[in-house]
């Protein structure tokens, strides 16, 4: 069966699913991306499947892709048994992508404290297993969450950490390391790496707006706008939308009001295909540039559009300013009752920042003259309880964010500060461990095996070791036991009981060892790919070399390389 000419067919037979393999069956998913019915039974007939075959990857995968064709409630049930299914794997996609999947899901629900928990804990998933994939994901989703904030300090420190990553000379290997098999080549890699740079552009761009930086983000939307036509169709849509919006907003703070409006135009003739999110942004950008310009007629029309558009929980801060425009329009006008409506609306919205921990700047929440109503009585009283709310939701915001900024920063200030110190350690560990330092082992006899024999593997596994035998890449329990002409019985045992390791223990400890005693001190060493790294240790890739590193030592070999290379 063509997956293709399946996808044309109005129907999905089940016997026709059942025949197709595992990953035409993704194929035929991402062919039904609008379809949640069909993609619902694509993605159950790929669980199934991995059910009977117990077969926990492909069913955390099942379950993964099913999240895409459920409301939230079975989307997050979804996550979290992707997540107790993989919690204590060392595969390199879950369970980080389970709680990437909920920080994702909590995005859309407007919770983005709930998001920013789920996204730490998958970039803490996604380090030990070293998926840079995934850190980048999470690192540009907080960076976005902490710029709608307002806090400079840790949404900087988070796009410097994500330069960091995408410009290490590994970073091609380790990301392509993160693709399945099936699916892993040259140009998917080089495709993301063109995604990564557009998004780092793009996130560049937001900071640079947000903080009126304007020429400096000018100069990373051109480039998005250059950039973004190479990527795949979606994401090029994506990432013009993203640089044509930054121009537009840019102008308007440049005060070039005609061409904000020209570019909103342009961009909202395409309203079938924008989200509620994005029309609000347009429509409030083309009303405030309309005010600017003295037309105030035009501009309270769009921003009553925007309102329109607006979820409350979906406001962010900037966008409050039209609730100001607007009740100021309908007081000069002496329209009251619709004055006191959009107050009304304000205070709302004022209360979800507060909930949501949205707002920083106290001075975003501006007094709001409270409207002229026709019982005094009822002025004093809204003044009172707007000026109380006012008061709460500046101090409850400033200091639960406060403590939230403080929190995400320490986070990454703390985790740095770990890394370095043991970095420290595996530097005293090396210089302990160096040739001639090392401490010998005094071994007594097993009363199971013949003293002969004991000393026999003793003496070969010493040899072993001189000689450097565990850099070979067929290195295994078997193939050591042929090669002492012993049994792999005795072997694993006496390892076990006189080095009190199992043999892929001692066999890591023994490459690790040799990686940070004799090769990376040497300066030709420091300027190889990780990848090549652990091909001189005996590792067949760098994902293992990596997870083996970090699992001893609690830092990766490409942060360890580059302190070494300064200590030197």
């Amino acid at each position: 069966m063509v997956v293709g000419q399946e996808a044309t067919q109005q129907k999905l037979l089940q016997h026709e699913l059942d025949a197709l393999e595992y990953e035409e069956l993704l194929t035929l998913f991402d062919q039904f991306r609008d379809d949640s019915l069909k993609m619902r039974k694509i993605g159950r007939t790929y669980l199934k499947r991995a059910q009977l075959e117990k077969d926990t990857v492909k069913m955390a995968r099942g379950y993964y892709y099913l999240t895409f064709a459920s409301e939230f409630e079975n989307a997050m049930g979804y996550c979290d048994t992707i997540i107790s299914l993989t919690r204590g794997s060392d595969n390199i996609t879950y369970p980080s992508a389970g709680f990437m999947m909920k920080g994702y899901l909590h995005v859309l629900n407007d919770d983005d404290m709930k998001a920013v928990e789920s996204y730490l804990l998958a970039y803490d998933y996604a380090s030990i297993n070293t998926n840079v994939n995934h850190q980048l994901y999470v690192l540009s989703q907080l960076f976005f969450i902490t710029q709608t904030w307002g806090d400079k300090e840790v949404s900087f420190h988070l796009i410097d950490t994500y330069k960091n990553i995408v410009s290490d000379e590994s970073f091609f290997d380790a990301l392509k390391l993160t693709y399945r098999d099936e699916i892993r080549t040259d140009s998917l890699v080089i495709s993301d790496l063109n995604y990564y740079t557009c998004d780092l552009y793009s996130n560049l761009m937001i900071a640079n707006i947000n903080y009126q930086n304007l020429d400096s983000a000018k100069y990373y939307a051109n480039n998005l706008l250059r950039l973004a036509p190479q990527n795949l169709p979606y994401y090029a849509d994506e990432f013009l939308y993203n640089g044509t919006e930054g121009l537009m907003e840019i102008d308007f703070y440049q005060k070039q009001y005609d061409s904000a409006i020209r570019i909103a135009d342009s961009m909202i003739k395409n309203d079938d295909v924008l989200s509620n999110k994005q029309l609000l942004n347009l429509y409030f950008f083309r009303g405030m540039s309309f005010l600017a310009l003295g037309n105030k007629m035009e501009g309270i029309a769009n921003l009553l559009k925007a309102d329109s558009l607006a979820n409350f929980k979906a406001i962010i801060p900037y966008q409050r300013r039209m609730y100001d425009s607007i009740i100021n329009h309908y007081e000069d006008h002496g329209q009251l009752i619709l004055a006191n409506k959009y107050f009304r609306k304000a205070l709302k919205v004022d209360s979800v920042f507060k909930l949501n921990y949205r707002l920083v700047n106290p001075n975003i929440i501006k007094s709001i003259s409270t409207p002229i109503l026709i019982d005094d009585k009822n002025i004093k009283i809204d003044e009172l309880v707007s000026e109380n709310r006012r008061v709460i939701v500046q101090r409850g915001v400033v200091v639960s964010l406060l403590f939230f900024a403080i929190g995400l920063t320490c986070y990454f200030y703390i985790r740095q500060l770990r890394f370095k110190k043991r970095f420290k350690l595996i530097e005293v560990e090396r210089i302990k461990n160096k040739p001639g330092n090392s401490a010998n082992y005094k071994f007594s006899a097993l009363h199971e095996i013949s003293s002969e024999v004991v000393d026999d593997i003793l003496k070969k596994l010493q040899s072993f070791e001189e000689n450097r035998g565990y850099l070979q890449q067929n290195t295994s329990l078997h193939n050591v036991a042929k090669d002492f002409n012993t049994n792999a019985n005795y072997l694993s045992r006496i390892i076990n009981l006189k080095i009190e390791k199992n043999f892929p223990q001692y066999i890591n400890d023994l490459r690790l060892e040799y990686t940070i005693t004799e090769l990376l001190p040497q300066a030709k060493y420091q300027k190889f790919t990780i990848k090549a790294i652990a091909e001189e240790c005996g590792y067949r890739n760098a994902d293992s070399f990596s997870r083996a590193f970090y699992k001893k030592y609690g830092l990766y070999p490409s942060y360890y390389i580059k302190r070494i290379g300064k200590s030197n």
